[in-house]
């Protein structure tokens, strides 16, 4: 299956968890940006235009997901974003 080469930048804290969504996203056909906290996935966005999809997780280690959405629109205005919360 094939995206159309979307990208899609992937934010979780937890390293196992990351792993597993960027497994079955890539095994989607996306590629997959990973990142394990704000700064890098702040990193990450600066870097590599376009990014079609920011999936990042609410709980961060260094913010959380709103900060991290309000920092990424001003570097990719027209991104879709989505947040997501587990709770354990």
């Amino acid at each position: 299956m094939t995206n159309n080469g979307k990208t899609l930048l992937v934010v979780e804290d937890d390293g196992d968890l990351r792993e597993i969504e960027a497994q079955i996203l890539g095994d989607s056909g996306y590629r997959v940006l990973p990142a394990g906290d704000m700064a890098e996935a702040l990193r990450v966005a600066a870097a590599s235009p376009p990014i079609h999809l920011l999936l990042t997780d609410f709980s961060l280690p260094d913010g959380d997901g709103f900060e991290l959405a309000h920092r990424f629109r001003a570097l990719h205005p027209q991104t879709p974003i989505i947040l997501a919360a587990c709770r354990t």
